[in-house]
């Protein structure tokens, strides 16, 4: 866990033993056959890295790099023009959503304490698409944005009379749940209510401390709450 992280993870209480915490890292390295098809297809190269902390009902998702994002840089590097998606479910295996990944994964480690899934934190985002929306929230097209922990926190419920919430802090909430980085983590909430019920989102954003370092991190951190 990175220096820039022990402020959220001593607020957010996500054991920091190294005793609790599991560092898993899973890559899709072998030919496979995908279900649109017979003919089998190279390693995609998918790799999925995340610390996974069931005592703490916490998830940090580090290095994530999917089957479609290797493809796509492939064909830029040869100068090649993108599948569509149609094109692209052939060529990627059946499990390859970050999703779908990382709850296999949590759901084996966690056991019968996967739905007490509390916390995700998005460690050093540094995907243009997702940095460009938090850029576009906090209006920094002319300077780098530069907000050390405990950042900025925005709630994705509806504003109440009084909870003093504006509608526009709802919108910016849903805005960062629309990311790349946030995507993922709408579809877990999705895809796995039975094991987690009804869950909303608080997602807090902010960067590490040192503003003259060359590309300062930005971390996003999802907390699940009650609607």
């Amino acid at each position: 866990m990175t220096g820039d992280l022990k402020g959220a993870a001593e607020a957010f209480q996500i054991s920091s033993s190294p005793d609790d915490l599991r560092r898993i890292e899973t890559t899709q390295s072998k030919p496979f056959t995908n279900q649109k098809d017979e003919y089998q297809k190279e390693p995609s190269s998918g790799s999925y890295l995340q610390s996974y902390i069931p005592k703490s009902g916490a998830i940090i998702a580090s290095v994530n790099t999917s089957p479609q994002q290797n493809i796509a840089q492939y064909r830029r590097s040869i100068n090649e023009p993108q599948l569509t998606a149609a094109e692209l479910k052939h060529q990627v295996p059946k499990l390859n959503r970050w999703s779908d990944v990382v709850w296999f994964i949590w759901a084996r480690e966690a056991g019968n304490e996967a739905g007490k899934l509390r916390v995700i934190v998005r460690d050093n985002v540094i995907n243009d698409d997702t940095k460009g929306v938090i850029d576009d929230i906090f209006k920094t097209k002319t300077h780098a944005f530069h907000k050390p922990w405990p950042g900025t926190t925005f709630d994705i419920r509806e504003p109440t009379s009084e909870d003093g919430r504006s509608q526009t802090e709802g919108d910016n909430a849903r805005a960062l749940l629309g990311t790349p980085h946030g995507a993922g983590i709408a579809w877990m909430l999705a895809d796995h209510r039975r094991e987690l019920g009804e869950r909303s989102l608080r997602i807090t954003v902010f960067t590490g401390d040192d503003f003259a370092a060359p590309r300062v991190p930005y971390y996003m951190v999802f907390e699940l709450v009650k609607p």
